[in-house]
């Protein structure tokens, strides 16, 4: 089950709780935490892509 950017999971599960870790988390840990979900998102895709 790939995520696209249209699709329902994204748009309604992975898109949200994103935004919320990313706003919740201090000013340095953003970035890791982007990079973290980046890897997921890509990841959850196809695994051999990370």
């Amino acid at each position: 089950l790939a995520v696209v950017f249209s699709s329902h999971l994204f748009v309604f599960y992975f898109l949200p709780l994103a935004l919320l870790l990313y706003y919740a988390a201090p000013g340095r840990l953003r970035h890791v935490l982007l990079t973290a979900l980046s890897y997921l998102f890509y990841g959850w895709a196809n695994p051999l892509f990370v």
